[in-house]
């Protein structure tokens, strides 16, 4: 179950901390991050875009997110930043077709849902890389809101690293892939 992105250790430290959230939480909401220095003082920083749920659940809202907000927030962050990476995560279906599948004919939509997964594409200038979990769910847990001491009910999660569909491309698909462009 070893993930390798080479982003060093930041970006691995970071993986780490969201998986972690989202075991304990019980999900993995969809956000981008974006590893950046401030221009004005070189400090590292990384800025957390969370893509709301509306965003994420119709293709006309992910398109939409795609070619209308992502643009101007690129902006906004090309304005003030200098950015070295970044990184989508989501949770997402995993559709497997087999040989004679169309992708250009044929919806993907009516492909059985193979396995739930959690997807993290990672993005710098000089490479590309993907690192893909299935998500297995074992029934539910109580959770302590550490704010509040109210407690939630939430799937109880466990991640297996899927090494035949992570690692370094030079070409990625997919709406959420080549988000870089928007920031550099």
């Amino acid at each position: 179950m070893e993930r390798n992105t080479n982003y060093g250790e930041k970006i691995e430290k970071d993986i780490d901390i969201l998986i972690e959230a989202g075991l304990q939480t019980g999900g993995f909401p969809s956000h981008i991050n974006i590893y950046a220095k401030k221009k004005e003082s070189d400090e590292d920083v990384i800025i957390r875009v969370p893509l709301k749920a509306e965003f994420m659940d119709e293709d006309e809202n992910k398109d939409f997110f795609i070619e209308v907000v992502l643009p101007e927030v690129g902006e906004k962050v090309k304005s003030e930043y200098n950015v070295d990476a970044v990184m989508f995560i989501s949770e997402s279906y995993l559709r497997m077709a087999n040989k004679d599948f169309d992708h250009e004919k044929e919806d993907y939509r009516s492909l059985p849902v193979d396995k739930e997964a959690l997807i993290i594409k990672i993005e710098t200038k000089d490479s590309q890389s993907s690192v893909f979990y299935e998500i297995k769910k074992d029934g539910m847990k109580v959770v302590k809101d550490p704010d509040d001491d109210k407690t939630d009910l939430v799937d109880n999660i466990t991640l297996e690293f899927l090494e035949d569909l992570s690692g370094e491309s030079k070409e990625q698909k997919g709406r959420f892939s080549n988000l870089l462009k928007y920031f550099v």
